[in-house]
């Protein structure tokens, strides 16, 4: 005749197969986990090399040691125009301001030789028609044509692109008359309140000098 469980031990059996499901449950729920949670991670996790500022750099200035740092960015995160090597960078003139930790893009940079938009001028936007983003390319001298207080009169201002010209979309031949975008220029101090003026009353054009 078969041995009779006592109902303590009927409880402790039950408990133990209680204890076994959940740890059975846990189990499952952790291998479900490892197949559903690399679906949501990142689309990739591969880093390249991106030249940064390593403090404040101001437009014109000339880069050296000190100036710039290797920062490993997520591939799909890092700029298409950015540098991998500071080497590349070294002994080149910026043509625009880059604060620190910010990435140093291969068209900010001119020779050491060329001036391009040196320290101690203004940089300022100014609306252009698209047909000229082919030809506003950082480094390009242009002049600012400005009005002025007195009617007819009309003032030249030097000035130098700061960086290339982007218009959203494909430029057409010829471009479109009604399209404008925006210019960043380098222009005399002296000069500034004149052209930002000009810019707000909308009586300011570019003409670029060949």
């Amino acid at each position: 005749m078969p041995r009779l469980l006592s109902p303590d031990r009927l409880r402790d059996l039950r408990r133990a197969l209680r204890r076994r499901r959940r740890m059975l449950t846990l189990l499952l729920l952790l291998a479900v986990a490892a197949l559903v949670l690399p679906a949501f991670a990142p689309a990739s996790s591969h880093t390249v090399p991106v030249v940064t500022a390593a403090r404040d750099l101001p437009a014109g200035h000339v880069l050296g040691p000190g100036d710039l740092e290797v920062a490993d960015v997520a591939a799909e995160l890092a700029p298409d125009a950015a540098l991998a090597e500071p080497a590349s960078a070294q002994g080149r003139r910026l043509t625009t301001a880059v604060p620190a930790g910010a990435a140093v893009a291969a068209s900010s940079l001119r020779d050491a030789d060329d001036p391009g938009t040196a320290a101690g001028l203004d940089v300022i936007a100014v609306p252009v028609d698209t047909s000229l983003v082919p030809y506003l390319t950082a480094g390009s001298r242009v002049r600012v044509l400005a009005s002025t207080a007195d009617p007819g009169v009309t003032r030249s201002l030097p000035a130098t692109v700061v960086e290339d010209a982007e218009a959203e979309g494909s430029i057409a031949p010829g471009g479109d008359p009604g399209a404008t975008t925006t210019a960043l220029l380098a222009v005399e101090p002296a000069d500034s309140a004149e052209v930002a003026q000009a810019t707000r009353e909308g009586w300011v054009v570019v003409a670029v000098v060949r």
